[in-house]
Order: C-alpha cells, then structure tokens, then sequence
C-alpha cells in the first residue's frame, strides 16, 4: 500500500494505540494466553531474607547485583516459541513449555514478551527490539528462551524446509550479538541468561559403555561478557519432547528453579539440570555454551 505498516508481535494485527516501551497493543484480547496453566508451575520455592543478606555479606563482590522487588524494577524476559511449521512438523506439547516457563519468569520477577512463530527474520527482528527496550537500564538482569525446531546451523524459523536451499535458519550467534556489550549497552555488567530448546542434529545422545572402578575514565569493556547459555542437548544429537507433558529439557529447568533457586545460583542450578539428565535421560545430555558469568547469579525469588 505504499507505506510503513506497524504490527503488533503478540496479536498480529496492525497497530493500536500507544507504542514507546509498550508490552502490546490496543487491539481487542491482544496477548490473552489461550492455554490453561500447568499444576506444577506455581510451586516456586521463595528465597528468605536474612538468606540474601548473609550472602551479599558473605561473599560481596563475587555476587551479581540485585535489585529489590519494586515500582522501579523493570525486569524484562523474551520467550519465542516456535509451534506451527509450513513444511515440517509441528512442535506439539510446545505450548505447555510456553506456559510452564512464562509462569516461572513472572514468578521470578520479570515481565514476560512473549511471541510466537516467527521465521528467522523474525526473531532476528524481536532480538533486536528486545535489546532495545528501555526496561534494562532499570533491570538487573534478563532471561531469552527459544523454543524450536533446529539443526546443526542454529534454530528454525516455521519456514524452514529440508528442500530449500535457503534456509529459514537463526544463528545462535545472533542473541549474544544483540544482547553483547555494543548491541545492548543497558545490560552491560548484567547477567544474561540464555536457554534453547532445539534439536542440534539427528543422532541419539547415548551410547553403551562397560561399567568401570571408580573505573573514572573511559575503559574497555569485553565485547562478550556476563552471559550464560544452556542448550537442551549436545551437538549433533536431538532434544525430546512429549506432546502431552512439553519437552524434558524445558520441564526439568522449570522443575529445578522451582525447587533450589531460593538457595542456589544460577549455575549450580543449570548443573542440577545436567545430573537429571544424567540420572533419568540417558539419550540427552544438555550443555552450557558460551558461559561467560564473572560473579554468582543469585534469582532470589519473591525478593
């Protein structure tokens, strides 16, 4: 029609009302969640506060700033679920992943943007939005959850096709460089934390082993810094997913921050999520990628 049409990610349609640092627009039901909301996501265990306390005392400067719980906290979290595909399979059971981690996150503190099926321009186009929302200079840190179908080059945009030889694909390069030092400077010296549920090739995950024996002035900054990534499986392997119960990996994360994120940082408890894996999903083995956290990140949840 010759001229710039302004959308809204949540509904899809054009453009209602206000729109600088806006979570959706004023369209009719616009970012109403259509699916119910899963028993087992309002168990979150809440942190006490002589417990934050003695840890800001105990150990100082090697803990990541965090901010109290009020009207001037504006911790924000991107969740980019991939359902419905135009040449592949659909990701059924996904929405229960959507919901079970979007419950979690605002249990958490944050307020949760939520998008669904977009192609690899797409979520090029959110990630960049996303860094850009004014809400970071008044956060103390971020969650980015991806949920698709993947492969060995990065994760599925729902045009994706085995066939095509242009690929509707998003490199996992693209999140750190959005959310990096130059491309999200209000996150600078903020943990940022990065969860991906996708396949990363087509092999199974186990094998059969033989049991054995037992500053004032202006400085540098790093281009990359204060992140921490978990995929849902090692290179080349897949990732699993129930249709009914939503994908083990994504489950298992928001099992564990239920249950220890009152007493455990952030790496321990990706590490919690790892020995599940070990003890109950011999065929899956989820990874850290590109960790780089220079202090414990502590969630605190309900402070």
């Amino acid at each position: 029609m010759g001229r710039a049409y302004q959308f809204c990610w949540q509904c899809q349609w054009e453009w209602r009302g206000p729109y600088f640092n806006a979570m959706r627009c004023a369209n009719v039901g616009c970012g109403q969640m259509k699916i119910s909301q899963p028993q087992a996501t309002s168990s979150l265990k809440l942190c006490r506060p002589d417990f934050k306390r003695k840890k800001f005392q105990s150990e100082k400067d090697d803990i990541y700033l965090s901010l109290d719980k009020s009207e001037t906290r504006t911790r924000l979290a991107l969740i980019i679920n991939n359902v419905e595909f135009e040449h592949i399979s659909d990701r059924s059971g996904a929405e229960i992943d959507e919901c079970s981690m979007r419950i979690l996150l605002e249990l958490l503190g944050y307020t949760v943007v939520t998008l669904r099926d977009l192609t690899s321009q797409g979520m090029e186009a959110a990630l960049e939005d996303f860094s850009r929302r004014g809400e970071h200079l008044g956060s103390d840190s971020c969650f980015v959850v991806l949920m698709s179908h993947g492969t060995q080059e990065g994760i599925c945009g729902v045009s994706y096709s085995d066939d095509q030889e242009d690929q509707d694909i998003l490199p996992v390069s693209s999140i750190f460089r959005h959310l990096n030092t130059p491309g999200c400077p209000a996150l600078r010296d903020k943990p940022k934390v990065i969860l991906i549920q996708a396949c990363r090739g087509g092999e199974d995950g186990s094998v059969l082993v033989a049991d054995s024996a037992p500053m004032a002035r202006p400085r540098k900054q790093h281009r990359e810094k204060d992140f921490i990534c978990m995929r849902s499986c090692t290179p080349d392997t897949v990732s699993y997913r129930d249709p009914r119960k939503g994908s083990v990996f994504i489950q298992t994360v928001v099992d564990t921050l239920n249950n220890h994120a009152h007493e455990e940082h952030i790496e321990e408890l990706l590490r919690k999520v790892q020995k599940t894996f070990k003890d109950k999903y011999p065929d899956q083995m989820p990874c850290k990628d590109r960790t780089t956290l220079l202090k414990k990140f502590y969630l605190f949840p309900g402070l």
